[in-house]
């Protein structure tokens, strides 16, 4: 039993201090979005793509790893943020999605996500846990269906060649694999690990990839 409450502490302590790798990867790749932005104001991608990784980078350390063991005595605070960055980084992330094909997007569609958005976010201000935390499936349901949306838009970018398109298809396949196995992993049909976060990493990375190229691209243009 000492043996196995040995390994439990190993596991966790691994945990933590790869999200924490993780989670200072992140920022470092915000920051250098803003530097984009920064750079060429009227392109918003950067800017989307950095405010997505900063929500992150918090909602990482805010997880159970991180909280239980350096902010302990704060848990409605932190559940409040916990909540708040899933909704604010899934609207940043939409919001960078819809940017980089904006010519194949809809307008409507990308009002109503960010509508949806900014309720909730009220709402996990201004509630207690105990009414806001009920609300989370429909927000869930809202993001399934957003997440297909953009699927959808990203297969037609594809078809269509737009620029970048298959890079970013190559890290949603990623961010969505690792998914499914953190679902079946939970669910115990799956003897494996929780990979999610190494699966957004990758995704990360490979929008990073893609701005960049981006970038290189436009001032190749004005040089």
């Amino acid at each position: 039993a000492i043996g196995d409450a040995d390994s439990m502490v190993k596991r966790q302590n691994k945990n933590i201090w790869l999200d924490l790798f993780l989670a200072g990867s992140i920022l470092m790749m915000g920051i250098y979005h803003i530097g984009l932005y920064v750079a060429r104001k009227k392109d918003y991608s950067p800017l989307y793509f950095a405010l997505f990784c900063i929500f992150m980078f918090i909602r990482i350390l805010v997880s159970e790893n991180i909280s239980a063991n350096l902010f302990s005595g704060f848990w409605v605070l932190l559940h409040k943020i916990d909540y708040l960055t899933y909704y604010l980084s899934f609207g940043s992330f939409f919001l960078y999605s819809i940017w980089i094909f904006k010519k194949d997007a809809s307008k409507i569609i990308t009002l109503v996500t960010i509508g949806f958005t900014i309720v909730f976010s009220i709402l996990v201000i201004i509630l207690p846990p105990g009414i806001y935390t009920h609300m989370l499936v429909v927000y869930q349901i809202f993001t399934l269906i957003a997440a297909l949306y953009l699927t959808y838009l990203t297969v037609v970018a594809v078809i269509r060649k737009r620029n970048g398109a298959l890079i970013y298809l190559l890290g949603w396949i990623l961010l969505f694999a690792a998914g499914i196995n953190d679902l079946l992993y939970f669910s115990g049909i799956l003897n494996t690990q929780t990979i999610l976060p190494v699966g957004l990493f990758f995704f990360i990375f490979c929008q990073a990839i893609l701005l960049v190229l981006r970038y290189e691209k436009y001032f190749r243009t004005i040089i």
